[in-house]
């Protein structure tokens, strides 16, 4: 991959503690958002979703069988397991839009000084 592409996607992620969690998030550029579905909460959070790119959930979490060990991301993991954990869903949506209108107002900041 192209070590400038890879670095422009790097810049993109943050953490962000929820709840019991720290999720590795990634921002939603201008094209995701204008692509974003409205109208339909369920088909938003979904397309949300997508953008959450890690976690520090560990395999007994979802698996009361596993062990203490951070399990591997998988984003269809996560979906599957986030779709169980409603006290989650409005701090993490929260979190990705507040990670595209905070580097939005920064570019409109930048702008400005120019």
């Amino acid at each position: 991959m192209n070590k400038l592409l890879e670095k422009l996607r790097k810049s993109r992620e943050s953490k962000v503690p929820i709840g019991n969690y720290i999720f590795t998030i990634s921002r939603p550029t201008e094209m995701d958002m204008i692509t974003l579905p409205e109208g339909d909460q369920r088909q938003l959070m979904e397309a949300l979703f997508k953008f959450v790119t890690g976690w520090n959930v560990k395999n007994l979490e979802i698996d009361p069988g596993g062990d203490a060990n951070i399990a591997d991301f998988d984003s269809e993991l996560f979906v599957e397991w986030v779709n169980d954990k409603a006290e989650l869903w409005s701090d993490l949506i929260a979190a990705i839009k507040a990670s595209y209108n905070d580097h939005k107002q920064k570019m409109e900041d930048v702008e400005k000084k120019r």
